[in-house]
């Protein structure tokens, strides 16, 4: 977009409306400039078009990390849980068999990722 043609058109759009007594209303805005004026805004709702299109899908990508990402954390928190209860358990299978399932978790957890 050309801001030295807008501001020409504006320029002349400005004369029409400035009219000396005696004088009738002239129309300096010719068919090209209009023309001009309607092909950048149509290019201007194909930009517009493209953006919201971008934000939706930026929404929804934000809204799928997040639940990615609360995921994790509930993951991570249960396997902070098993590992305190397997490093206090007297019980070497016990240690054994909670930091497996731990793994296990994780391993679901990421495997759902994929």
């Amino acid at each position: 977009m050309s801001k030295e043609r807008l501001e020409e058109i504006e320029f002349k759009r400005a004369c029409e409306r400035r009219v000396a007594p005696g004088m009738g209303k002239s129309n300096h805005i010719d068919n090209n400039d209009i023309d001009w004026l309607v092909e950048r805004v149509q290019e201007l709702e194909t930009y517009k078009k493209s953006m919201e299109e971008l934000y939706r899908h930026m929404r929804e990508e934000k809204k799928a990390l997040q639940q990615q990402n609360k995921r994790y954390r509930e993951t991570i928190n249960i396997m902070s849980r098993i590992l305190k209860d397997a490093i206090h358990s007297l019980d070497i299978g016990e240690k054994v068999q909670g930091l497996e399932y731990g793994v296990k978790m994780a391993d679901e957890v990421l495997e759902g990722e994929e």
